[in-house]
């Protein structure tokens, strides 16, 4: 028979009390008596329904899990502030973005950067803007904190834009983190940047 919508509810509710107290259908291709199944309705719903059901039996592990969502964010990107610590001590901030997908190293993430280092005068430049292509390893702890290391390319712009590369160590707990870059403008000594990283 046809059921209203406030009897399916009730059905419906019995059935999913019934998975989490560790019951479920048997399977389909055995030959299970039906049995009728009222469950705990009140008596004015019971004289209206009588459903055929599976047999229930029990089992260990019932997978009453609701299916998981896909991931809101398909490419998770991170605020960075900080500073640029030698040669020179200025302020520094910008964005990584990681790309789930691309995967040019197995196990290894794929991430890009762009930082904006304000005032550095770096080869007579007041403004650097490194923008890299990174390559990370990520291993996460027992204690739940992800450590993670790598090597990008990219371009430094500003003033005389030259091709250069970074080095990339780095923990985080959470959407928070720390990190260390050893930059390389192409010319000259390396220099130490260590920004804060908020994952949105």
């Amino acid at each position: 028979m046809m059921l209203n919508k406030r009897q399916f509810a009730a059905v419906a509710a019995l059935g999913t009390m019934a998975c989490l107290a560790g019951a479920v259908p048997a399977h389909a291709d055995e030959a299970i008596p039906a049995t009728r199944v009222t469950g705990h309705l009140s008596e004015s719903v019971k004289n209206k329904i009588m459903i055929e059901a599976p047999k229930l039996v029990e089992v260990k592990n019932p997978n009453c899990a609701l299916p998981s969502l896909p991931n809101p964010t398909p490419f998770p990107f991170s605020i960075r502030v900080g500073g640029l610590l030698t040669p020179t001590t200025k302020l520094a901030a910008g964005v990584d973005v990681t790309l789930t997908e691309v995967h040019l190293l197995p196990s290894f993430t794929t991430r890009i950067d762009g930082d904006v280092i304000f005032g550095a005068n770096l080869h007579g430049s007041q403004t650097v803007i490194p923008v890299t292509f990174d390559q990370l390893m990520t291993k996460t702890l027992p204690t739940g904190t992800s450590v993670y290391f790598g090597g990008g390319v990219g371009m430094y712009f500003g003033g005389q834009s030259r091709f250069g590369g970074k080095a990339v160590l780095g923990a985080t707990v959470r959407n928070y983190g720390v990190e260390a870059n050893l930059l390389w403008a192409g010319t000259g000594s390396p220099y130490l940047l260590v920004v804060g990283r908020i994952g949105l």
